[in-house]
């Protein structure tokens, strides 16, 4: 764990504390919350001088990274920035554009990281970062708001670490900067600092899969991968969990490996409806399944309001996946 990570459970505990003796002094829970609140802003604060550092407002009013990495400007076209034309084995930050984004107005906007290498072997990584599943935890801050590139590359991702199993492998790294685990396509009915909040980690990743596509179209990478292995730490176990099937269909490849780190999404059977609505998954779902419950024991007391969309609908769901019909990526994001 992480200096900043340590520092935020640590906050997060003694919130908690003072939640069960009953607020910190000021009165209940609003007390504790008023400490978590100023922490987190304390952390947005941070955030935005290290985007300072990492990212430089452009001559066309539009951020871009600093040239430590190379960086490239899809514009909503996954035909540029062909894999063929960037620096081999060095990072490089390709800006999706269109109707991707990070969770806040004021967050960058989003990219994907690329290390080009192998055109039979590719590795792709989901990045981790928390998560903001309804105001609160967003409002405290308990989720990556912005597209931070891996530097320096280390552990798996590190193209010149000879103990590295994927070293000369391609890797695409999903960064991570919506809060919902990779899957949502929601704007929130609330907002935070007066920024709206939308979650569309499903377009992002999308828009990084269509690019990956391409190069299989345009011969940079082998119309038939020999391996294909995804991976992902913490949200980003959840984002591969959650995509690992999709992008095994949407990508050729005679071997696929799924390596979730950190985070197995196994969850009582009875909570994960309200897990798909608090994530901002819904989209993913269609089609109720005509069938009644099979769970003979449903949640004794669900909470409605929080979760409307599911919980009163009752009975399964069948998944749609987006590589079964991707024109839904396309769609802007529900309210909810």
């Amino acid at each position: 764990m992480s200096i900043a990570g340590l520092r935020l459970a640590l906050t997060v505990a003694a919130g908690l504390a003072a939640l069960a003796r009953g607020g910190d002094g000021g009165g209940g829970r609003g007390g504790a919350f008023e400490l978590l609140r100023r922490e987190a802003q304390k952390r947005r604060l941070q955030r935005q001088e290290q985007r300072a550092q990492r990212w430089l407002l452009r001559g066309d009013g539009d951020w871009g990274p600093r040239l430590e990495e190379y960086y490239c400007d899809l514009y909503g076209d996954a035909t540029r920035c062909p894999l063929a034309e960037l620096p081999a084995n060095a990072s490089n930050v390709l800006q999706t554009g269109g109707e991707t984004r990070c969770i806040f107005d004021d967050s960058t906007p989003y990219a994907f990281q690329v290390v080009p290498g192998s055109a039979s072997r590719l590795l792709v990584y989901f990045q981790g970062g928390g998560a903001c599943f309804n105001e609160d935890s967003t409002e405290l801050g308990l989720c990556s708001t912005d597209a931070a590139p891996y530097s320096p590359l280390d552990g798996i991702l590190d193209p010149t670490d000879a103990k590295n199993p994927y070293v000369g492998y391609t890797v695409v790294i999903i960064l991570y900067c919506s809060g919902d685990a990779h899957g949502g396509n929601v704007v929130r009915d609330y907002e935070v600092d007066g920024s709206s909040v939308v979650q569309v980690g499903q377009l992002n990743v999308q828009a990084a899969l269509d690019w990956v596509a391409q190069q299989q179209d345009n011969g940079g990478l082998n119309a038939e991968l020999d391996d294909l292995v995804m991976s992902g730490e913490s949200a980003g176990s959840l984002g591969v969990q959650i995509w690992g099937a999709d992008v095994a269909e949407q990508i050729s490849a005679k071997r696929v490996k799924v390596l979730p780190d950190a985070f197995v999404g196994v969850f009582p059977e009875t909570y994960t409806p309200q897990l798909i609505y608090d994530y901002g998954i819904c989209p993913w779902f269609s089609n109720p399944n005509p069938n009644p419950n099979p769970n003979p024991d449903p949640d004794p007391d669900p909470d409605p309001d929080r979760n409307p969309k599911v919980l009163d609908e009752g009975g399964a769901r069948e998944v749609l996946r987006p590589g079964a019909a991707h024109a839904r990526h396309n769609k802007r994001p529900a309210r909810a």
